[in-house]
């Protein structure tokens, strides 16, 4: 493995991680405000939290990790019939249009999060809750999927393990 391709793994388990503990986090503290509302207390920010950060970071930076462990839904009924040299071409066509894809999502996300930062952006609450940085999740989440994909394009593909990038 390259120091390149050793990097981008690492980003990816680290966004993976990140991604994990925000569930769990969101697991438990969706748990707390369901107890204290049972005692009688209410948790301030559970709706906001959730909606604002936990699940941003859930989906944005656990899409590198699927697509490196190749794990996202394919529909590959046809492709399968086809002759291995022409399923390889089929599948690079498909990771080039995916890096165009994630390429311009992390640009676009990039500006926005930095527009997003330099406003000092806020939700409306009951008290101040500010979203900016849950919108960095998005382009370091399309940027690691954009370079996991990069380099599955440059691996060699191995058709016969259900399109396993080795």
């Amino acid at each position: 493995m390259s120091l390149g391709q050793g990097l981008i793994t690492k980003l990816s388990k680290l966004c993976f991680a990140v991604a994990s503990v925000a569930l769990v986090v969101m697991a438990l503290h969706i748990f707390m405000d369901f107890i204290g509302r049972l005692l009688g207390f209410y948790l301030d920010g559970t709706l906001e939290f959730t909606s604002f950060y936990y699940m941003i970071f859930a989906v944005f930076l656990g899409a590198s990790y699927a697509q490196q462990k190749n794990v996202h839904i394919a529909t590959d009924v046809l492709t399968n019939l086809l002759p291995q040299t022409i399923q390889t071409v089929v599948i690079k066509i498909g990771l080039l249009v995916q890096i165009a894809f994630y390429a311009i999502l992390s640009y676009q996300t990039l500006l926005d999060a930095i527009s997003s930062y330099e406003s000092s952006e806020e939700a409306m609450a009951n008290f101040t809750f500010y979203i900016w940085p849950s919108k960095w999740a998005l382009p370091i989440g399309f940027i690691s999927l954009t370079l996991v994909v990069i380099l599955q394009l440059f691996s060699r593909v191995d058709t016969k393990s259900e399109g396993v990038f080795e």
